[in-house]
């Protein structure tokens, strides 16, 4: 019995480990910019990202302090506006072509705390629903919500 403990304690560490060398914070966090009274506003703001132009606001402005609670939040917000809103793709296209990086930071958010409904909404919206011209961000959407890690 205490050998099989001991297998399953060393199976969690190496685990663990795996894990954290895995996982990479996006290049905009910082925790030196990111004060508490950011992260508190922060993170009480990702209930009002109802639209892109809240999302692109909240990523100006509080982009150093995008971990834990508020990456969470920025998540969601982005996987609803792709899942829910398409129609607003356009918005979130203009807005990425005035800031490159905010292309990157929402691609970022379309992560493993996704759900999975909205993941398929977001893959049968690039698939069905791509406008011509835009196909180039559509492949992106789709490839980030098929591999989501």
């Amino acid at each position: 019995m205490r050998l099989s403990v001991a297998v399953v304690i060393l199976g969690l560490a190496v685990a663990g480990d795996a894990l954290a060398q895995e996982f990479h914070p996006p290049p905009w966090v910082s925790a030196t910019r990111c004060n508490i009274r950011d992260a508190e506003e922060a993170e009480k703001g990702t209930d009002r990202l109802a639209d892109w132009a809240a999302v692109y606001r909240a990523f100006t402005q509080y982009k150093q302090c995008d971990d834990g609670a508020i990456a969470e939040g920025y998540s969601d917000a982005v996987a609803k506006l792709f899942a829910n809103r398409w129609q607003t793709l356009r918005d979130f296209v203009n807005l990425s072509r005035q800031n490159p990086e905010f292309e990157r930071f929402a691609l970022w958010h379309i992560d493993t705390t996704v759900n999975l409904a909205d993941d398929q909404a977001i893959i049968a919206n690039a698939r069905n629903r791509c406008p011509a011209d835009l196909k180039a961000i559509c492949k992106r959407l789709e490839a980030k919500a098929m591999n989501p890690n």
